[in-house]
């Protein structure tokens, strides 16, 4: 690795300003950004996160989604994360436009140290990097803050491919970012490059020995990172993804061939995807209910070039364009060409690499590549083939520097063509990136709604459960209008759907629910659960209900009747179900035999006593009440490794109700029942963290420089 010299600083300074150029409207206080996950999961785990962490405590469970979930354990949430501190110092608000302007900037300097260090001239390295940093992929991503750290310390592990404790850092820093499927494919992306096409010329041997230290570096991270992955082990063994996703739900996000194009520019995949449709324009009709309740159409006409645009109004859909521009595509090819004729074994494992990474991103769209989504692990694991792009624009990084390399000593009048080379490719995907994504006025994050409002005055400690409707969650708001009508139109309903709390954004305001969506992991005993519920007529329903602890439903449509009351629309039509409800109760042991059989065999009537329950902490529950006489306590908190239970300051097992909740033996008399959240995995995750950062200490401190005293 090259040491950074005083001219090292004007490139560098180049594409920071190329970042802050793409981020100006938020880092100016103009705005913030939006989307469907960036407000429905990112957001929430943000909070939830930074709230815990604030009082003190690991932030472990989420007790508000879902009967409640592991939150740590989802490995998404970025909580070890250092730039993550951004979060818990300032609102989400505030914290997010620094975060992901920071995010690109670091992935700018790591690839530009990496370039440097194989020996590409200034230009070269500040050409790769701005095509890796400020194309479409990492931008794209802002929706997904943790997807995009992951990916933006991927170069730092090529940088440090020699150096196995630092790049035990990287890789470690690149693992807690919070996307593991992408920490997969990028560690192997990068041991495959560095392989493939290693800096200078070197034997087998050679070769063999590097990857060997990187693969140690590479293993000695994720040991660092255990404290996070151990407890997530052990949530995704029991989830819905261990018992296999169904291939099309995977392959939601993969690329038409056609679409192919957009990595080069967005205008290129909309012009062969619009020869394909006609290129006749669409005209598209939002039916929407605005928060006020009151419902609303709006109705526009589309051209082909807005059909590129993003369901939430960016400026392009994410994973179909992650363009590099036109100056860098073509700044590689030349760099192909060059290494083709210079070592042309190297350049066919490139290719051959290229074509590879090709055929997954089209998913179904080829019947090799849906025969190795459906057949070959990893990729049975994973979903979204298209967001697999940003090994592309990792692996065409070095080829645009090769490519600028030789073009040095080419002038045009005036100047030399390789020092105008890095200008040209921040300007254009300056202006191909500038405005990708819509913004709003800084209150969005902060305002709750008015169903906020009423469930917080109805709700109590019981819960609430809500069908998802993914159609509706978010509209097709693609149309390029600048008129103020359409811009108050597009302000109000994210405004709306933001405030109807999709996936887990009760979180943010505390409300329990049943329901839930967008989490990675999910225990498959809830997925039953819900959609026991959901099947069930109003009759079942509201019996089930009682057994689960919940007092509403929210319904997209008018359709439920007795014995569930209507209590109006506020922003869903919610109805109650009446009646005492908190999410404890008792059971006399002459009917504690129905908590052992499974939820769909429950009778309607409801034999249980509902005790008093209170949540001091997230990972904690206080449950109070007087039993007649010996029985059960069933809590409606959903049953997972980790919970301890105290009657009256006594440990006591922890059993399973319906195989979904927590349930408690409990004596005669006045009770109280403490419940505690501990999982070993997250123990015995920082203990085995800790272990192998000492060991990172003590290689260091053994290979220090040493100094000779001499009296």
């Amino acid at each position: 690795m090259r040491a950074l010299t005083r001219r090292d600083r004007a490139p560098l300074l180049l594409l920071w300003a190329g970042a802050a150029a793409l981020h100006a409207a938020v880092l100016s206080g103009g705005g913030v950004y939006f989307s469907n996950d960036l407000t429905h999961i990112s957001f929430p785990w943000r909070v939830l996160t930074a709230e815990q962490l604030q009082r003190g405590m690991a932030p472990l469970w989420n007790p508000y989604s879902h009967f409640g979930i592991p939150l740590l354990a989802n490995m998404q949430t970025g909580v070890f994360y250092p730039l993550s501190i951004l979060f818990q110092l300032f609102p989400f608000a505030a914290a997010l436009g620094p975060f992901v302007f920071l995010q690109q900037c670091l992935a700018a300097l790591w690839t530009y140290l990496w370039l440097r260090g194989r020996g590409h001239c200034r230009a070269g390295a500040c050409s790769g990097a701005a095509l890796f940093a400020l194309g479409g992929f990492l931008l794209g991503y802002t929706e997904a803050p943790n997807l995009q750290g992951t990916v933006a310390f991927i170069p730092a592990l090529l940088l440090f491919s020699g150096r196995p404790a630092l790049l035990a850092c990287a890789a470690a820093i690149s693992f807690l970012a919070g996307y593991p499927p992408f920490w997969l494919a990028g560690a192997g992306g990068a041991l495959f490059l560095s392989a493939a096409w290693p800096p200078g010329e070197t034997t087998p041997r050679e070769r063999l020995a590097a990857a060997a230290k990187s693969l140690a570096g590479l293993a000695l991270g994720a040991g660092i990172a255990a404290a996070v992955w151990l407890p997530g082990a052990e949530l995704a063994a029991v989830s819905t993804r261990a018992q296999g996703m169904g291939l099309m739900k995977r392959m939601g996000h993969a690329m038409k061939p056609a679409q192919m194009a957009g990595f080069v520019r967005p205008e290129l995949a909309a012009w062969l995807g619009r020869e394909r449709r006609g290129g006749a324009p669409q005209q598209q009709t939002i039916a929407y209910t605005r928060k006020d309740g009151v419902s609303r159409k709006f109705t526009f006409t589309s051209s082909g070039r807005d059909t590129l645009r993003g369901e939430s109004g960016t400026k392009f859909v994410p994973h179909v364009t992650s363009y590099i521009g036109a100056t860098g595509f073509l700044l590689a090819l030349i760099g192909f060409a060059a290494l083709a004729r210079r070592r042309p074994w190297e350049a066919l494992l490139l290719a051959a690499g290229a074509v590879f990474v090709g055929v997954l991103l089209i998913g179904p769209h080829s019947a090799f590549s849906r025969w190795l989504w459906e057949k070959v692990p990893p990729f049975t694991l994973l979903r979204g083939p298209g967001r697999l792009s940003f090994l592309l624009a990792l692996g065409a990084a070095p080829l645009a520097a090769w490519g600028a390399d030789c073009l040095r000593g080419v002038r045009v009048p005036g100047v030399r063509l390789a020092a105008l080379l890095p200008l040209l490719i921040v300007g254009e995907l300056v202006l191909l990136g500038r405005g990708f994504y819509p913004t709003l006025p800084e209150d969005y994050y902060r305002e709750g709604g008015e169903l906020v409002g009423f469930l917080r005055s109805r709700l109590g400690s019981a819960g609430y459960f809500q069908r998802f409707t993914a159609a509706e969650s978010w509209a097709y708001v693609n149309k390029d209008d600048p008129s103020r009508e359409y811009r108050e139109f597009k302000e109000d309903i994210f405004r709306t759907f933001k405030q109807r709390l999709y996936g887990i954004g009760n979180a943010v305001y505390h409300l329990p629910a049943g329901s839930g969506d967008f989490e990675p992991l999910i225990p498959a005993p809830l997925e039953a659960a819900s959609r026991e519920l959901i099947a069930a007529d109003a009759g079942r329903r509201e019996a089930l209900m009682r057994w689960m602890g919940l007092r509403f439903w929210l319904a997209r449509a008018a359709d439920q009747g007795p014995p569930l009351v209507y209590r109006g629309p506020h922003l869903w039509y919610v109805y109650e179900a009446e009646g005492e409800r908190t999410p404890a109760y008792w059971l006399p042991s002459s009917e504690a035999a129905a908590l052992r059989g499974p939820l769909a065999a429950v009778s309607a009537a409801f034999p249980g006593r509902y005790w008093g329950f209170e949540r001091p902490r997230e990972d904690e529950a206080l449950v109070r009440g007087t039993a007649p006489g010996e029985g059960t306590v069933c809590v409606a908190q959903t049953a997972y490794g980790g919970w301890q239970a105290f009657v009256n300051g006594k440990a006591v097992p922890v059993e399973n109700a319906f195989g979904l909740f927590l349930s408690v033996a409990v004596p005669a008399g006045p009770v109280e029942i403490r419940l505690r959240y501990r999982p070993w995995t997250y123990a015995a995750g920082c203990w085995m963290s800790l272990l192998f950062l000492s060991a990172l200490a003590a290689a260091g401190w053994t290979r220090r420089p040493s100094r000779t005293i001499i009296p």
